[in-house]
């Protein structure tokens, strides 16, 4: 597919040759695979909200025209990328074979900022077995009194917004 879309042949330019070149990546496979799943929440969403059946068709062969009617990138594979250092984190690797680089979390919070004290370790480092939940020395037990509860004046009832649909047969 990615020869009769014309990847090949442009993959080839872009590299500065003629003959045809096999591409890094799946692109079709994924980009087809992307929008199927993306065309099957909305078909499902659709029946939640409407009802009825929806059909999701995607065609590699489409979208494949799709993609190569995209823009290109001016220099082809001689573009410089750009740096990544200011998303990247490195942290020791546990494994004693340097250092680990990482994509950085992408929100990023003052008071509790993301961190892992080992990102990476051998294992069997900890021993399975069931977590204990003890109360922290600064809670205390003791049971809250009750208070007396407000009699409340009746209210009609509101329309629902949300349906849920009628599970399929032989659920």
């Amino acid at each position: 597919m990615q020869t009769a879309t014309g990847f090949n042949l442009a993959e080839a330019h872009a590299a500065g040759g003629s003959e045809p070149k096999a591409m890094p990546m799946q692109i079709l496979d994924y980009a087809a695979g992307h929008l199927l799943a993306f065309g099957i929440q909305a078909a499902l969403w659709r029946q939640a909200t409407q009802g009825g059946s929806w059909q999701v068709q995607v065609s590699l062969a489409r979208v494949g025209q799709w993609l190569r009617a995209m823009p290109r990138v001016p220099d082809g594979l001689a573009a410089v990328a750009p740096s990544l250092a200011p998303y990247t984190e490195d942290s020791r690797c546990g494994f004693g074979q340097g250092d680990l680089r990482a994509m950085r979390h992408a929100p990023t919070f003052s008071v509790t900022p993301p961190a892992w004290d080992h990102p990476c370790r051998r294992t069997p480092i900890h021993r399975p077995g069931c977590l204990q939940i003890r109360p922290q020395p600064d809670q205390t037990s003791r049971p809250r009194p009750l208070q007396a509860a407000r009699p409340r004046a009746p209210s009609a009832p509101r329309p629902s917004t949300h349906t849920t649909p009628a599970p399929p047969p032989g659920c």
